[in-house]
């Protein structure tokens, strides 16, 4: 119901559907976040310079700064106990070895993946929860209203 009313809400305002090539782009960042630019722009059919106007346009960042981001989620979701922790090590291998995750985490974030994870976060946890789910389900391993593979976890390892 408040999915609906929520459409209903931006149908009102007059709000543009999204790009295609921002939906191929941000599916793309949740599927492989390592990939390639100039191989994305290429199985899209444009320039790498479009793909750098239009994302910049769409989500006010390079497409790089996106990329990169995603990746840091990802782990941060990790961290927070809100992923699948059976794609722990492809989350890990994303990045060339230590000090460069170190260096990109602490980038997004302010502070080491160690200081991150002694921190309780309650609000960014539930954020990073939601975002692990849309993920799992743009990706088409979890439909809508299934119970996300964190949870089972939890259950069978209560804190």
């Amino acid at each position: 119901m408040a999915e609906k009313l929520l459409v209903q809400l931006i149908e009102r305002a007059g709000a543009k559907t999204p790009d295609p090539i921002i939906e191929a782009f941000d599916k793309a960042a949740f599927e492989d976040p390592n990939q390639s630019l100039s191989d994305f722009a290429e199985t899209q059919n444009i320039s790498l310079r479009k793909l750098e106007r239009v994302v910049k346009r769409d989500f006010g960042l390079t497409p790089r700064t996106v990329i990169r981001c995603a990746r840091a989620l990802d782990v941060a979701a990790l961290l927070c106990g809100v992923a699948d922790q059976d794609e722990e090590n492809e989350m890990m291998l994303r990045y060339f070895d230590q000090s460069h995750f170190i260096r990109d985490f602490t980038s997004f974030f302010g502070v080491t993946p160690h200081k991150f994870r002694a921190q309780p976060r309650p609000l960014l946890t539930i954020t990073l929860e939601q975002r692990q789910a849309r993920q799992l389900e743009e990706l088409k391993r979890l439909r809508p209203g299934e119970h996300q593979p964190w949870l089972a976890d939890l259950e069978q390892n209560p804190a």
